[in-house]
């Protein structure tokens, strides 16, 4: 089957990889066994195209999901604290598709419309379930402490539900997940995930906060831009101030930024772009695009595939992508103890064509004009002042690649004077798997 896309991008030469490791990575991934696409509905629908940068003036407004139903949600194994059932608001915007619906069912994956008796079943056999043991928002339970939680098992309860709304601005439409109350919170998510990867986070940080956490554009249920030849709708500064017109939006014109994987790319674009939004900020196990693709080697290639392979010109990235989705959860840069709900929800946005493209889009820019972006700054010395935390997986490659230039901090010193961090345990997507230590952490560092 022919696949087509949003936008007809050509490929930029990738100046900051070396030829070499390019060409062999890109021979390597050839040899693969091709995979056939078998997806029926490939159209994206719903999608805004076209894409305006603005130019300091936000003009955007929050369109709230309205609630219909209460639903029981299970988002999977906490690995903390064995998973927790919530009782979360859900409801339909009032654009019937799936950038806009958001239908959280018994087990916390999305389910379009066609799935709704299903959810009702399932949700009446949890009323007469087990799951009546775990506290439910607002219920009887969940304020007498349930049956035996601990002090920080109940806040991490009581904190549990959110809010979720579609949040327009200039040529877009961002998915948001809206916890807690007070200073605000913003979390970004990277590859191969969604918003849902700070499912156990989040509720932890809402304690004494307002926690946004929003589907990057491409992925989950956001919006779609149109690229454009040299991919800037894609590029981290086009995201981040799209995303700082999204907090502007919500009310928050200041607030504690944390990115992850390429939303940590996203993150620190944003702190030197827009850095009077920017209070404080934490990147979590990446170091700049420039300092990855200038110290890139042959060993950076076969870890960090996804450089390599989804910048890779159209429509090579995007036919394996979506001929063989369950592949990217199968390798460490994919992997997670999550059940298979949890993998749906994830794979959702890898059987969609639009979704796909928008994903390798953002990979093309961050080899080319990402660099261009990063070079830049670094050649006029400009620097992240606000204080900065970064975490990494501990025996990961951060942690063993870069002993001689200090390790990630020492390379993040270059850029960010005022930095700090450490190892985590938990692999790459230690948020997801070790929210509880990564909880703590981020926590000493918003109270110092």
């Amino acid at each position: 089957m022919a696949l087509t896309f949003a936008s007809g991008s050509r490929a930029v030469a990738h100046s900051t990889a070396s030829d070499a490791v390019h060409n062999a990575v890109h021979c390597a991934f050839m040899t693969l066994p091709a995979y056939s696409r078998s997806r029926e509905d490939g159209e994206n629908k719903g999608h805004e195209p076209g894409f305006g940068v603005g130019n300091g003036s936000y003009t955007a407004r929050s369109r709230p999901v309205e609630a219909s139903r209460e639903c029981m949600e299970r988002e999977g194994p906490d690995p903390s604290a064995q998973g927790t059932a919530r009782c979360v608001s859900r409801g339909k915007s009032e654009r019937h598709d799936r950038e806009s619906s958001c239908h959280v069912s018994s087990l916390g994956a999305a389910r379009w419309n066609k799935e709704e008796a299903m959810e009702r079943r399932k949700f009446l056999g949890a009323l007469t379930g087990a799951s009546l043991s775990v506290p439910l928002e607002g219920s009887s339970a969940e304020r007498a402490g349930a049956q035996h939680p601990t002090a920080s098992s109940a806040r991490v309860a009581r904190q549990s539900s959110f809010a979720p709304s579609q949040v327009e601005v200039a040529g877009n439409t961002v998915f948001v997940r809206r916890y807690g109350t007070g200073p605000a919170i913003l979390l970004v998510h990277g590859f191969p995930r969604t918003s849902l990867i700070w499912r156990f986070l989040a509720p932890r940080l809402a304690e004494n906060h307002t926690v946004i956490c929003v589907d990057l554009r491409a992925y989950g249920r956001s919006g779609i831009p149109a690229s454009t030849d040299n991919h800037f709708p894609y590029s981290k500064r086009a995201m981040a101030e799209e995303l700082v017109a999204v907090m502007v939006t919500l009310g928050f014109p200041t607030f504690t930024l944390i990115g992850h994987d390429r939303g940590g790319r996203v993150c620190y674009r944003m702190a030197l772009d827009h850095p009077k939004h920017v209070e404080r900020l934490a990147v979590l196990d990446v170091i700049p695009i420039l300092e990855g693709w200038s110290r890139a080697d042959a060993r950076f290639a076969q870890t960090y595939w996804p450089w390599i392979l989804l910048a890779q010109e159209q429509p090579l990235p995007e036919s394996y992508l979506l001929g063989a989705p369950k592949a990217v959860f199968e390798n460490p840069f994919g992997h997670g103890s999550f059940g298979p709900e949890i993998l749906e929800e994830y794979l959702s946005t890898y059987r969609d064509p639009a979704r796909v493209h928008g994903i390798c889009e953002e990979y093309r820019a961050a080899a080319t004009i990402d660099v261009e972006h990063d070079r830049a700054d670094k050649e006029a010395s400009r620097r992240i002042e606000c204080p900065m935390l970064h975490l990494w997986a501990e025996g990961g490659p951060l942690d063993t690649f870069y002993a001689k230039d200090g390790g990630p901090l020492g390379i993040w010193r270059q850029w960010a004077p005022h930095v700090h961090g450490q190892a985590m345990k938990g692999g790459h997507f230690f948020p997801e798997e070790n929210p509880e230590d990564t909880a703590a952490v981020v926590k000493r560092f918003l109270s110092a």
